[in-house]
């Protein structure tokens, strides 16, 4: 783990995100809930899997969309190819089965950007491995404290 990535988990207690409100994590269980909470701004950041479609549709409703690859994933590769010849080209179906987003809006970006280097340290995974860690990133993807907590027990205390 990077130096920088400790430190800010470190820095997890005090850390204030910039939200209109926080959610229960109850409301994004399912990615259909994860996107109508950032769309109607009761978070700033999501992490969801998406079709073209979908994706066309948030970006059209202002979100922004980081696609965030397993380091493993052969369609990684595919996809990067596809983008500098200028469109999705031959990835199809087998790029989004293997890709998941994080999803967020204008005011989340910084939060979208720590999730996403977060994740890249963890090879395109959202992996928790200490109670400090879940911490941080359910602070990052706009929990409420309880539920946060709730997590962090049944996970690690297993309460």
């Amino acid at each position: 783990m990077s130096k920088e990535i400790r430190e800010q988990i470190d820095k997890v207690r005090n850390w204030k995100p910039i939200l209109n409100e926080v959610i229960d994590a109850s409301e994004a269980y399912t990615d259909e809930g994860a996107i109508q909470t950032v769309l109607d701004g009761k978070r700033n950041v999501g992490y969801v899997q998406l079709t073209p479609d979908q994706i066309a549709d948030l970006k059209s409703k202002g979100l922004n969309i980081i696609p965030v690859f397993p380091k493993r994933s052969k369609v990684r590769k595919e996809y990067i190819k596809s983008l500098s010849s200028g469109g999705w080209g031959k990835v199809g179906a087998t790029y989004f089965a293997d890709t998941s987003y994080i999803i967020y809006n204008n005011q989340g970006e910084d939060d979208a950007y720590k999730l996403y280097d977060y994740m890249k340290a963890r090879q395109g995974f959202v992996s928790d491995n200490t109670p400090n860690e879940a911490r941080y990133v359910g602070k990052l993807l706009g929990y409420s404290d309880k539920s946060i907590e709730e997590f962090v027990q049944k996970n690690y205390f297993g309460q």
